[in-house]
């Protein structure tokens, strides 16, 4: 079993960092392939996932179609690295470390590893998991989507339609079929370091961002106070820490530790860039709210929010009404999520 876990991981993530690096731009670390592969990942899942799970459709042919799109997605991610490497220009060398960067340096690694051991090796318990994780081995087992009780695994005379607008533990069953890894396993021990790591490469773009890329002291000095205020922010059952390091499996984690980041920083490079909207920025929100919806009902109402806030800084700031427009296009997403919901509930 272990054997098989880390084959898992090897492979999602070469996988998902080639289906991300469709989206990933010169200035940024290599690392954030995985990040927008996720967040295409989660889009597609819920795209092909919702109207499958509504017409009644078995798990098998969720994975079935996720998987083609994922390979060709893959391959397509694959053929643009190569096309790039061919023509790319020599690097300049990085600069040696300081001292002080690479004790803020250790600092933060030491920090994150210990909380990656403990996520491994130790089990925190959380009420949710009776629902979410059931209901993923129950789908992965039965081959049904929100047919049966997750607790009885008797069928139920009616979906639960809050949940059926937020498959996350869908995708999670689609990735244990396809791994073999028992879902409970997969939940618990295999996919929560694989998203706080994530977390944190998505956290150290951020800080490239606020003080600059050849500024490693602060950004090293950001990630490890960020690393320390993550490990203390268990106040309450609904901080981003608590959703990071005890509840790494659901899809409210990902919504709050990874897509509402990555709409941040979309957002703020925008900012950045005078309100200018890029090639790769529109779809890099459209996948944002993709997933939003995927993880949670409540993505539908958080990230319309965000890109409110952005789109009346455009309007106040640089008056581009253009992309005004633009930027609020991914939000046709989480309408039409609602509207339906509202609808079929």
């Amino acid at each position: 079993m272990i054997f098989r876990c880390m084959i898992f991981v090897a492979v999602f993530l070469i996988m998902t960092a080639m289906i991300g690096y469709n989206l990933k731009r010169d200035d940024e670390s290599p690392l954030m392939t995985i990040v927008y592969g996720l967040a295409i990942s989660w889009a597609l899942a819920f795209l092909v996932g919702v109207p499958l799970i509504i017409k009644h459709k078995p798990l098998s042919l969720m994975m079935w179609i996720l998987l083609a799109l994922y390979a060709v997605l893959a391959v397509l991610g694959l053929f643009m690295f190569i096309r790039k490497r061919i023509g790319a220009k020599e690097k300049a060398s990085i600069a040696p470390f300081k001292k002080s960067e690479m004790i803020y340096l250790g600092l933060f690694l030491g920090i994150v590893a210990f909380q990656l051991y403990k996520t491994i090796f130790y089990a925190c318990a959380d009420g949710d998991d009776a629902f979410y994780i059931a209901t993923a081995r129950t789908a992965e087992v039965s081959n049904r989507m929100y047919e049966l009780d997750a607790y009885i695994g008797v069928p139920i005379a009616e979906m639960p339609f809050r949940y059926v607008f937020a498959p996350f533990p869908m995708w999670e069953a689609v990735l244990a079929r396809v791994s073999g890894v028992h879902t409970a396993t997969l939940a618990h021990t295999v996919l929560p370091p694989i998203l706080i790591i994530v977390t944190y490469i998505l956290y150290n773009e951020i800080s490239k961002m606020v003080f600059g890329a050849e500024n490693r002291e602060k950004r090293f000095m950001f990630l490890t106070l960020t690393a320390v205020f993550e490990m203390f922010a268990n106040v309450s059952t609904s901080t981003s820490g608590t959703f990071l390091l005890t509840r790494a499996r659901q899809g409210k984690e990902a919504l709050a530790c990874i897509i509402l980041p990555l709409l941040f920083y979309e957002l703020f490079r925008l900012a950045k860039a005078e309100g200018e909207l890029k090639i790769k920025d529109l779809p890099v929100l459209f996948a944002a709210f993709g997933a939003a919806s995927l993880s949670s009902l409540l993505g539908n109402v958080l990230a319309p929010i965000m890109v409110a806030g952005a789109a009346l800084w455009m309007l106040v700031k640089r008056k581009r009404f253009k992309n005004i427009v633009l930027i609020c296009t991914p939000v046709i997403i989480s309408a039409v999520t609602v509207l339906m919901y509202l609808k079929i509930r």
